[in-house]
């Protein structure tokens, strides 16, 4: 009897060390070292920046804003830009260029603007709303912008005097103090996104008043992440949150702005939308927060990018198109830029519609 123990006891021991030894080669397998995909034949990669959540067209190429700093990008060279005279570990949300030597910075601790060479700085105290500022549109007046605290119109440049700012959100018409997006039309109409649970959704605002789309009368979801004008002049709202989401389309009928169509996870690479644009042949891109980037026509999904196929990752925060042609892709690593003539090819369509 005390033989049989002894030897069950053994057969324990031995089946305990082959548990080990294939957890020990499970793990290294999983922990072996895996080549990243090669970046295609017309694409740049720029990891070293970092995440972005800013990026716009600047000189020769782009200016990217984001946990790292501010950098200057185009086809020769990578240079942070004047970042030594930020407030220390701000975080950049949004980058506007009103003049060529003038740059407004919207961030974690309020608004910077670089101007001829030099800085200075703006916050609560100076009437803007309570930071980060996610969003800004600037006019021939002014202009406006929104963040955590809510939404301001500002009148003229600061330091701003008495009166020259006026709170717009939250109030009774706007009742969300988180503004995501904004946006102005070509028919001066201001559209305005707000990403706050459960009372997020779309607002566009003109002298004829206020009006408000949510989910009760269609939008896909209250989380608004991004705003678009088309060439045909309808205005595009990306929403969603985590796995849920998609795009509304507005369109002006009888003078009036309605909600025409939506587009959801098969029109797109993933639910939630992170980004969009449309390329100056009219092909729209819209970036997904962890599904890729779709390509696509008014009526046809061309084709989803994703690691394999060219993004340095696949959430897209921001896509750009600069005169010469090419598409810059900002991104949690990094930035791309995509050659003319391989967006050619991306962008072609075939037999069906699609590809």
């Amino acid at each position: 009897m005390l033989g049989k123990t002894a030897a069950i006891h053994g057969s324990g021991k031995w089946l305990s060390f082959a548990w080990i030894l294939l957890f020990a080669l499970a793990l290294g397998w999983l922990l072996r070292p895996v080549a990243a995909p090669q970046i295609p034949a017309g694409w740049s990669h720029w990891k070293q920046v970092g995440p972005v959540f800013a990026m716009i067209p600047f000189r020769h190429g782009v200016l990217a804003g984001g946990a790292n700093g501010i950098w200057y990008i185009d086809d020769n060279s990578l240079r942070p830009f004047a970042s030594g005279d930020l407030p220390a570990d701000v975080i950049i949300h949004q980058l506007a260029q009103p003049q060529s030597d003038v740059v407004w910075v919207g961030h974690s601790k309020g608004l910077s603007i670089f101007d001829s060479g030099n800085w200075s700085h703006y916050s609560v105290a100076d009437g803007l709303p309570e930071p980060p500022l996610y969003a800004m549109q600037l006019d021939a007046k002014g202009g406006w912008i929104g963040g955590e605290g809510g939404l301001v119109r500002f009148q003229g440049n600061p330091p701003w005097n008495q009166g020259a700012i006026t709170r717009m959100a939250p109030s009774e018409q706007v009742p969300v103090r988180r503004i995501s997006a904004l946006l102005q039309d070509s028919f001066g109409g201001l559209w305005i996104g707000s990403n706050e649970p459960p009372r997020g959704g779309v607002y566009r605002s003109d002298v004829s008043g206020i009006s408000y789309w949510g989910r009760e009368v269609g939008l896909p979801h209250p989380q608004v992440t991004s705003l678009l004008q088309d060439q045909m002049g309808r205005v595009w709202a990306g929403t969603g949150f985590y796995n849920l989401g998609g795009v509304a389309v507005f369109t002006q009928s009888e003078q009036k702005w309605v909600l025409a169509k939506t587009l959801d996870t098969d029109d797109l690479a993933g639910p939630k939308v992170r980004s969009m644009a449309q390329d100056k042949h009219g092909h729209y891109w819209i970036g997904s927060e962890n599904s890729g980037l779709a390509i696509r026509t008014e009526s046809a999904l061309l084709r989803v990018l994703d690691q394999t196929t060219g993004l340095p990752e696949r959430e897209v925060t921001v896509i750009q198109q600069t005169e010469d042609g090419a598409v810059w892709l900002a991104t949690l690593n990094g930035v791309a830029r995509i050659d003319p003539q391989v967006i050619t090819t991306l962008t072609a369509e075939v037999k069906g519609g699609s590809s």
